[in-house]
């Protein structure tokens, strides 16, 4: 018969799996110890994801269990032997027993107070031997195995097991904890000497670290989950604006109404989280990765292609790591204008007249209305009519004045030479500190002056400046062009500027009935062969004098406008 006094502890995926379902945020960690696996973001990558959980432990069956308590609304009190316990004891006479509460022990003979509440990850700060685990920092679940280790002058080795009894949860964190950290003082995290603020190895590290977050919904939990997020900024040395910039473009959050949380509501919890923040400002941060003929003294070789992104253009992924990917998404409620993590090319063409600019700004001054993004919109045609007319006309039909967007849209009244490596440079850092999330190049033909459009040299060189410059702030290219002569054969000129976008779409123009269709002809990552209608209506005037601009409609409505003017166009 079994032994009844031997314990079976579950194996180390039975229990992740279990943790993750019941809502907690892990990660693995090295078999035998205490740190996260090398090559991962450790407590950063922290997720409830069962499929994502899955594939952690099916790769490392004895990987140990990490998790985040604050993203679970939780904090640890970490007592470590015979001295952290008469210092808590102390702690608990002069202000009160702690409550009972989830336990757990550790190899060492430690405890882990699990309590409800929020508290920052500090060192020694409540008194000696006693730790906290909260924002920033992580812990140990059990059946966590760690292998034989020195620690005051000592050997422990053993699993992390449950010390409180089944069913009991944990208790509301101590109200005298918060304050009496609040005053302590002991170490935090300093900051590393040569900090640079801003640097774009850490806007990449920010911008992964947003992006495998979690959703933030408003009434759950939100104003508790933005912090923490703010604070790893933070101590990334990101400034708050661009933190805010960042949270914005990069956090899936939605209101009550769907919509994204307000931008001033971010602002807000930005100017807190950087007030209170418990480590000093940059103390996550890490010197960029030093060039491989750097760190191997090898000679420059004589020529050498450059990229936007020379450091990780080449890397490889596993087949995990491309599955665990973010989904696209796509700034616009049609599934029409893509919104990915790389960024992306558009290709929209038209015939002449056929609204396709319009169309173009439509779009992306409802993404800036509706999510925040930024536009530079460099206008090779016209560039007076649209500042005067065209611009205006978009605002009146959305009730709103060019000052609402004087942080949001920058005209630039000329394109940039897509063949020319310089001036792509020139362009890129003019707007480097603005950094758009559309970039819109009004018309194609103006930026391939010169040139031969039906070339497939000249295209593939114009498509790989585009990519430059999407590259240089992962946004949405967007370049107008025209429909060839025959508009059955799609965009004018060589093939290569429709098999090198990511999307393509081709505007038409119905005068009669005064709609404008947008087909969507090619989407690399969603669907196509679809079309989206817009309506048409003067505004700023009246007739001639007026100012013709798109608004979007239903098919529904499309199809009844078709209507309508066939009637009108069969009883003339």
């Amino acid at each position: 018969m079994p032994d009844s006094n031997v314990v079976v502890l579950p194996t180390l995926m039975e229990a992740a799996l279990e943790y993750a379902g019941e809502g907690l945020h892990i990660f693995p960690l090295i078999p035998g110890s205490k740190r996260p696996l090398p090559g991962s973001n450790g407590f950063e990558d922290a997720t409830k994801d069962i499929g994502q959980v899955a594939r952690w432990w099916q790769d490392h069956p004895t990987a140990g269990i990490g998790w985040a308590p604050e993203p679970f609304g939780r904090c640890v009190i970490d007592i470590d032997g015979a001295e952290g316990e008469a210092a808590w004891r102390a702690l608990e006479a002069e202000h009160g027993a702690a409550p009972e509460t989830m336990t757990i022990g550790t190899p060492s003979g430690g405890r882990h107070l699990i309590f409800a509440g929020s508290l920052p990850t500090t060192v020694k700060r409540l008194g000696p031997c006693i730790d906290t685990r909260g924002i920033g920092g992580y812990g140990v679940l059990p059946p966590t195995l760690l292998e034989p280790y020195e620690k005051a002058g000592a050997t422990h080795s053993g699993p992390y097991t449950w010390l409180s009894a089944e069913g009991i949860e944990a208790a509301p964190l101590p109200a005298w904890i918060a304050p009496l950290l609040a005053k302590a003082t002991g170490p935090a995290l300093a900051a590393p000497d040569g900090v640079i603020e801003n640097a774009p190895h850490m806007l990449a590290r920010a911008v992964e670290y947003l992006q495998r977050q979690s959703q933030l919904i408003e009434g759950q939990g939100s104003d508790a989950g933005i912090i923490p997020m703010l604070c790893q900024l933070h101590d990334y040395a990101i400034t708050a604006d661009r933190a805010v910039d960042l949270v914005v473009e990069h956090l899936a959050t939605q209101r009550t109404d769907g919509r994204p949380f307000d931008r001033d509501w971010i602002e807000e919890k930005a100017r807190s989280a950087y007030k209170s923040a418990q480590n000093e400002y940059g103390a996550r941060y890490q010197p960029p990765p030093r060039p491989a003929a750097e760190v191997f003294n090898l000679p420059a070789p004589a020529e050498q292609v450059q990229d936007a992104q020379p450091s990780r253009r080449y890397r490889g992924v596993k087949p995990a790591e491309l599955a665990n990917r973010p989904k696209a998404t796509f700034w616009d409620t049609d599934h029409t204008l893509p919104r990915t993590p790389e960024g992306c090319r558009v290709v929209v063409a038209g015939k002449y007249s056929s609204h396709k600019t319009n169309l173009v700004l439509a779009k992306v001054l409802d993404a800036t209305l509706d999510h925040g993004a930024r536009v530079v919109f460099a206008a090779g045609e016209a560039s007076e009519e649209l500042g005067r007319e065209r611009i205006p006309a978009q605002f009146e039909v959305r009730g709103i004045v060019p000052a609402d967007l004087d942080r949001n849209l920058v005209i630039v009244e000329a394109c940039p030479m897509l063949t020319d490596r310089g001036e792509v440079d020139a362009f890129i850092a003019e707007h480097s500190a603005f950094r758009p999330h559309f970039v819109v190049i009004d018309t194609l033909s103006e930026a391939i002056t010169g040139q031969d459009e039906n070339s497939a040299q000249a295209a593939s060189v114009v498509m790989a400046e585009a990519g430059r410059i999407r590259a240089a702030w992962h946004c949405a290219v967007i370049l107008v062009h025209h429909l060839g002569k025959d508009g059955s054969k799609g965009a004018r000129g060589s093939s290569v500027f429709a098999s090198g976008a990511d999307a393509v779409w081709e505007a038409s123009f119905d005068r009669d009935a005064g709609l404008v269709t947008q087909h969507i002809e090619k989407m690399r990552r969603g669907r196509a062969g679809f079309d989206v209608f817009h309506g048409t209506r003067i505004v700023l005037g009246e007739g001639d004098d007026g100012t013709m601009t798109v608004v979007p409609i239903t098919a529904a409505d499309a199809q009844r406008v078709k209507q309508a003017a066939q009637a009108g166009q069969a009883g003339r």
